[in-house]
């Protein structure tokens, strides 16, 4: 397959000039006369499910995020204003709240893996299957350390190859919607967020294996010298080592040595574990590492005040919904195009702001002033709009059954 990809891309390659590049509509710096340019240089994403898989910071923050994201509404509606619902867009047969994307997984769990995807890689990879039909009718996530860009001769990204236990796939870059965080270093593939974190996530890894190798073989015991009368024999010096290692495990930074002393003693030898203050160092690794995946802290921290918890969740809404606009974004030009009129309609997520704290009190305020405000107030307050002539009633006294309008509003 590999070969017949190479061939198949040879016979597009223009002819080698000292000048040659490619034509405007892909990138201008792909010159066909190089030879990097067969296929674009991939990150090593695999390291990255390692440090997910490895470290709890990265995990816990990855899946929170994800799954709350996972959890949100996804809905077509009109385009632009987003006023009208369609309910019955066969998108929503597949990835909605009751669609079912492929038959191994639920929209949920698509859902969740396309997030994780972008936290752990930065890259998202769906593969659109129709089974011979006019439309897709199946939606399957490739795992990203998998996929390998290939360069195009009239576009950025030409197709995909797709290499998975020793077996090569090619798909034609209609097929394939790549999502993708942004990345100053490449224009094909997404940066990882845990590229960025990869030092400090590897510092907190060897503070995690030095806590195992101090209490695990040698429970507890720390560096230091067992002193013995000069005059022990060495059965007695071996009885003494056998015993110390039955009462305390492996003795790998204990030394015995004999003295003129006269007794037995112990001499400290190295540093004592509280002296790396592991605490502080680790407590530091989170706040590092929960920053940069966009978790704050306040919604982990038991000791987090009332207000800093309700900016705290704020900011974590925040950060689902620029999740959300990052995949709709992309979904809105490559993906609704499979079905007819497209472009009168667009997927968008449930606004997850609305579920924090603040913005419910905001609601409960803006619920009291429609007790005592007239329509009218309220549109030139909240939104600079100019009158409707609703004269004097306030907002709840409009929307009650028998109000000015006969109920009208109630019915709308």
């Amino acid at each position: 397959m590999l070969t017949q990809v190479r061939t198949k891309l040879s016979q597009w390659i223009l002819p080698k000039t000292n000048n040659a590049i490619v034509p405007v509509r892909a990138h201008p710096i792909q010159k066909r006369d190089r030879v990097d340019w067969m296929f674009a240089p991939n990150p090593p994403q695999l390291q990255f499910s390692l440090q997910y898989a490895m470290n709890h910071y990265v995990y816990t923050a990855i899946n929170k995020l994800a799954t709350l994201a996972a959890s949100a509404e996804f809905k077509i509606a009109s385009r632009p204003d987003g006023m009208e619902r369609n309910f019955t867009h066969p998108l929503l047969d597949l990835i909605g709240k009751f669609g079912k994307p492929n038959d191994a997984e639920s929209s949920f769990v698509f859902w969740e893996q396309h997030f994780q995807n972008l936290g752990i890689a930065g890259n998202s990879y769906w593969l659109w299957g129709d089974d011979f039909a006019l439309t897709p009718n199946r939606i399957d996530l490739l795992e990203p350390e998998y996929m390998r860009v290939v360069p195009g001769t009239m576009q950025t990204v030409g197709s995909y190859l797709y290499t998975h236990r020793g077996e090569n796939r090619s798909y034609f870059h209609t097929q394939i919607t790549h999502f993708r965080r942004g990345n100053p270093f490449s224009r094909y593939y997404g940066l990882s967020p845990l590229q960025v974190l990869y030092w400090l996530i590897l510092s907190d890894n060897f503070m995690l294996q030095w806590n195992k190798d101090f209490f695990d073989d040698e429970l507890g015991i720390p560096s230091g010298i067992v002193v013995v009368p000069s005059d022990t024999s060495d059965a007695e010096l071996g009885r003494v080592k056998a015993e110390f290692v039955a009462e305390h495990g492996e003795v790998r930074r204990v030394a015995f040595v004999k003295s003129d002393l006269g007794k037995a003693v112990w001499q400290d030898a190295g540093l004592k574990h509280k002296d790396y203050d592991f605490v502080e160092g680790r407590h530091l690794t989170e706040k590092g590492i929960f920053m940069a995946l966009d978790l704050p802290l306040g919604v982990m921290s038991e000791a987090s005040t009332e207000a800093h918890a309700v900016v705290s969740e704020r900011r974590l809404m925040e950060a689902v919904y620029y999740r959300h606009m990052r995949t709709t974004s992309r979904l809105n030009v490559d993906g609704l195009e499979f079905w007819p009129e497209h472009k009168l309609w667009q997927a968008e997520f449930e606004d997850v702001r609305r579920r924090a704290t603040d913005w419910r009190r905001e609601r409960d305020r803006l619920e009291t002033d429609a007790m005592a405000m007239s329509l009218d107030e309220m549109r030139a307050r909240e939104h600079g709009l100019p009158s409707l002539g609703s004269g004097v009633l306030t907002v709840a006294q409009l929307l009650k059954p028998g109000g000015s309008d006969g109920g009208k509003s109630e019915e709308r």
